[in-house]
């Protein structure tokens, strides 16, 4: 007797995958792991947010602490020395920088040595493009705009570039920090971010920094922190009694 006689005749052949099949296969596998990929991302960017938001806060909050400890003077963009020469940029002030991160920390220009926490800049930045962007240069910017005016002393010896708190007219919308490619905040460099991939990873142009959903984060002199759009800078150019430049989003102690 032929042995294959004896085989069920209820059990089917095994067989192999079709081309079709195949493909239906590979095309489910590549929608599941881009569907993946885009959650990731969106986890990782709210995630930035969130931490950004954070360290711009603590700015502010060392900064009312240094204002606390100084006769009511918020910490200088800048100052100058005894002679009159150039005295270092905010983040370079150690006193500022022990209400930030503690006694003890060292933090110093990125034209020097460099050891400020990773944990304290906008790990959006950092993550574009660390050298360069491993300091505050490259995350936040300090708005200087009318701490340099009229009798505010520019390059006198001893003189500061800052603010009293009794000065601060509307402190809920008047800029204090905000997200940047520059330490300093300027009002020309409001509309400069136009493409994130072609700016990000540069310091020093004075750009407003639009990197978290095409918002940039903004800590207002009252502690609260909002994003703002480039079309709501429009919008603040054209408010209040006060246009453009003088606006007192720009100019803390405008009207």
């Amino acid at each position: 007797m032929n042995p294959n006689d004896l085989k069920n005749p209820n059990t089917q052949t095994a067989r192999g995958f079709t081309l079709v099949e195949l493909l239906v296969t590979i095309t489910i596998i590549i929608t599941l792991a881009a569907l993946i990929f885009v959650g990731m991302k969106r986890m990782r960017s709210s995630a930035d947010k969130v931490v950004a938001t954070r360290n711009i806060s603590q700015l502010h909050v060392a900064n009312a602490g240094y204002a606390a400890d100084h006769n009511g003077r918020y910490m200088p963009v800048y100052g100058f020395d005894d002679k009159g020469s150039f005295g270092g940029n905010w983040f370079t002030n150690q006193a500022f920088i022990s209400y930030l991160n503690g006694d003890g920390v060292v933090i110093k220009s990125s034209k020097g040595e460099n050891t400020v926490p990773l944990s304290l800049l906008d790990p959006a930045a950092v993550r574009a493009k660390r050298a360069g962007f491993d300091t505050f240069e490259g995350s936040f910017g300090y708005n200087f705009e009318g701490m340099d005016g009229p009798g505010r002393g520019w390059a006198i010896p001893g003189s500061q570039q800052s603010f009293f708190v009794h000065e601060i007219a509307s402190p809920e919308r008047s800029a204090a920090f905000i997200t940047c490619t520059d330490w300093i905040a300027h009002y020309k460099g409001r509309f400069l971010w136009k493409d994130s991939k072609a700016v990000e990873g540069r310091s020093n142009d004075g750009k407003m920094a639009f990197r978290h959903g095409g918002k940039a984060l903004v800590v207002y002199y009252d502690g609260h922190v909002g994003d703002i759009t480039t079309a709501d800078l429009k919008k603040i150019d054209n408010s209040g009694t006060q246009k453009g430049i003088a606006n007192i989003f720009w100019n803390a102690d405008g009207k």
